[in-house]
């Protein structure tokens, strides 16, 4: 009968191995790092949004800023610019196709190689 060796190492945790090589600085530098990169990315997200809003003509932005970022009604919204709800949704719903088209312009298949960049609506 072959009797087992004994292999403590091949039971240890790898964190407890990395604690033991890096100590808690390896392991707090790389959080840190990663925190900090999540927040650069984060800060070019909302910038990039901002933008893309900031990008759209006035009756698109109220709209969408009313619907999206306030929360208001499609009632609330047409009672508020003065316009009916039917033109609400339309505003809205051209409002976030060019948004999308401004942060996302390949979204439409824009992406195909030699192929120019077009916008997904022509308004």
């Amino acid at each position: 009968m072959k009797l087992k060796k004994a292999r403590p190492h091949l039971y240890e945790s790898i964190d407890d191995q990395q604690q033991n090589e890096e100590g808690d600085f390896g392991r707090g530098l790389c959080r840190l790092a990663a925190y900090t990169f999540r927040m650069l990315e984060q800060n070019e997200i909302r910038q990039a949004v901002q933008d893309a809003i900031n990008s759209l003509s006035p009756s698109y932005r109220e709209v969408l800023v009313l619907r999206d970022v306030q929360h208001l009604s499609i009632k609330e919204t047409s009672t508020v610019l003065g316009i009916s709800e039917p033109n609400v949704k339309t505003r809205l719903h051209r409002a976030r196709l060019l948004l999308r088209d401004g942060l996302a312009p390949g979204i439409d298949g824009c992406w195909i190689k030699g192929q120019p960049y077009r916008k997904a609506r022509a308004w």
